[in-house]
């Protein structure tokens, strides 16, 4: 029997690109080998500087992680921040945790050792990984913040005690404010409670109580740290909208609002901390993949949001890996899966097919030959995507550059 000629070729096609369990094509690793950037051991530095062409004239530089415990990413990360602040003068900060948790840390990080100037940050931060990067904001004068609307400690306590102390605002005016802000949005954040009149009567008694408290902040004369007292402002600004748009989903059960809602607010903060803030300083924004990408498609993201403000501004790095164990949110253990099949691409073929420990890609504004799987959709298991539990993402749309470790470990407590 003879085969069609146009299924020979298919065949061959397929053959050829299976060569020894290779899935990659001879123009995809030579655009490999031509684009990519080792960062392992002795080349890190000379690597950096590659980085750096691409972002020395912006403001902002985000870089991301796939999730929130994977011991290398850090370290990697910590790395570029300091090299970014030695090359670039990028002297800020900014954290997906709550602002308030991180005005403590900012404005004492020279009394604080860098254990606790780590409390501040999101539960799966808290690590050595992170006192290493402390030390370095320590060291460096570095200012720090966080960006998230969600609290993630209980630090603003002392804030607000500080600034009671130094004006007129009489502390019964938030006491307790903060512990029955805790237990509300443990309600709130809880699938197995319902929506019902106590929780909307406590929302709201709680959203008054948070606004006789801003006002009574802005009835403050002087204080000692301006910035301080910004900042405590707009934290509890973010308390009242946290409360508000968590109410409105335990009513309409409606994730993607809330959780548009969420990155939308992120943005607000993000953009009031470089315009009112760091006014004219250079600006780190560290968070999750799904936050700093430019792109969702089926979320509205941060970085999207940002990206509306900022379009020529800033430029935004999502991180990868292949294979090694990391942290889930909740301090769980988790095992990287095995890459998808060979008839889907997935981006722990091309990291496998770096064979460096870690790579940079730029990524490319014009299609380049090999370059295609950039502009497609590609596999990306053990991160979060969307809220429809996609596994794949056009790079191209997401992100400015890629960062690509072959293997990652969970962090050191």
């Amino acid at each position: 029997m003879t085969l069609p000629l146009k299924l020979i070729a298919i065949l061959l096609i397929l053959v050829s690109s299976n060569i020894n369990g290779q899935v990659l094509s001879t123009d995809q690793r030579a655009f490999l080998d031509q684009y990519s950037v080792d960062l392992s051991g002795s080349e890190l530095l000379d690597g950096f500087e590659q980085i750096k062409a691409e972002i020395a004239d912006k403001r902002f530089v985000l870089i991301g992680e796939f999730n929130h415990g994977s011991r290398e990413v850090f370290l990697l990360r910590n790395k570029l921040i300091a090299y970014l602040n030695d090359s670039c003068s990028f002297d800020v900060l900014l954290f997906e945790s709550g602002i308030g948790e991180l005005i403590d840390p900012d404005f004492n990080k020279d009394i604080l050792s860098p254990k606790q100037m780590t409390y501040g940050l999101l539960g799966g931060w808290r690590t050595k990984e992170f006192e290493q990067l402390m030390e370095l904001i320590k060291e460096r004068k570095l200012s720090m913040a966080g960006f998230d609307v969600q609290r993630s400690g209980r630090s603003f306590e002392r804030t607000l005690d500080g600034i009671a102390e130094t004006s007129n605002i009489d502390t019964i005016l938030f006491y307790s404010l903060e512990d029955r802000f805790g237990q509300l949005k443990s309600l709130l954040s809880n699938r197995r409670v319902s929506y019902h009149d106590s929780i909307r009567l406590k929302a709201n008694e709680l959203i008054a109580d948070y606004d006789q408290l801003y006002a009574a902040l802005l009835e403050v004369e002087a204080m000692t740290s301006v910035k301080k007292f910004l900042l405590a402002l707009k934290t509890v600004q973010n308390r009242i909208r946290f409360l508000t748009y968590m109410l409105d989903f335990k009513e309409g059960n409606d994730w993607n609002k809330r959780w548009a809602a969420r990155d939308s607010l992120m943005a607000e903060n993000v953009i009031w901390l470089a315009e009112n803030i760091y006014p004219n300083q250079k600006i780190i924004v560290i968070g999750h993949n799904f936050h700093i990408s430019k792109h969702n498609g089926k979320e509205e993201v941060m970085g999207e949001f940002l990206l509306r403000k900022y379009p020529n501004q800033m430029y935004s790095i999502g991180v990868y890996a292949k294979s090694g164990s990391y942290l889930g949110n909740y301090g769980d253990e988790n095992k990287m899966t095995a890459a998808a099949a060979a008839e889907q691409l997935d981006i722990k073929h091309i990291i496998e097919a770096l064979n460096v420990e870690v790579s940079y890609l730029h990524i490319p504004k014009q299609l380049t030959i090999g370059a295609e799987w950039l502009y497609q959709k590609i596999v990306t298991n053990d991160t979060f995507v969307d809220l429809s539990n996609s596994n794949s993402v056009n790079l191209s749309k997401h992100f400015d550059g890629l960062l690509l470790l072959q293997n990652v470990s969970i962090p050191e407590k």
